[in-house]
């Protein structure tokens, strides 16, 4: 019933593990969630594009999921100009694995 929050980021490897670290501590140092929201967090690397993800539980309450994306910006200051793309996505119903 969640969410997810994607960075996205073309051939910039350093800024990409940057990033990812950054992100890690704050998960463990508890600097981006309040409460109990998120629930997980992957690095994917890609060809093309590369990408963070930051995994929420709901997908219903918009302004606290505003608020860990503003927060996650401001934590690994990022922005356009550095080449980022950031969108929140919801898993819809036809995406579902029967595995």
């Amino acid at each position: 019933n969640g969410g997810k929050w994607v960075l996205t980021m073309k051939n910039n490897p350093a800024l990409l593990d940057r990033c990812w670290q950054w992100l890690t501590m704050a998960l463990v140092g508890e600097e981006l969630d309040d409460g109990d929201e998120i629930c997980g967090a992957v690095v994917s690397l890609r060809s093309k594009v590369d990408r963070i993800q930051l995994w929420l539980r709901s997908k219903d309450d918009v302004e606290k999921i505003n608020g860990i994306g503003k927060r996650l910006v401001k934590l690994l200051d990022v922005s356009e100009a550095d080449g980022i793309g950031l969108e929140f996505q919801v898993r819809s119903p036809l995406s579902l694995s029967l595995l």
